[in-house]
């Protein structure tokens, strides 16, 4: 991945990150009778930490090239891989 990627990667995921560790918080706090500890927060924050990395990689998997190149080749539907080498043609014609 270029640097600009892992980057943006990173700023996402950032903001993903805080986001389900406060909702997890929240979700805590009204739900349960637990108080809020150092502990209980180091729990939401390992619980949101893949959550966090999983929906950042499905967001922004075109601009990952080994998932859109897995996407691009094994998984799209044949008229869509068809497109796709076409497309492919006509760049390298240029």
């Amino acid at each position: 991945m270029r640097k600009r990627h892992v980057y943006r990667f990173l700023e996402f995921f950032l903001v993903g990150f805080i986001m389900g560790v406060t909702e997890d918080i929240i979700a805590i706090h009204y739900a349960t009778d637990a108080q809020i500890t150092p502990h209980v927060i180091l729990v939401a924050a390992i619980v949101a930490l893949p959550f966090a990395a999983f929906s950042e990689l499905l967001v922004d998997w075109k601009h990952i090239r080994f998932l859109r190149d897995l996407w691009e080749k094994n998984l799209a539907p044949p008229k869509k891989r068809k497109l796709i080498k076409q497309k492919r043609k006509t760049k390298r014609r240029r």
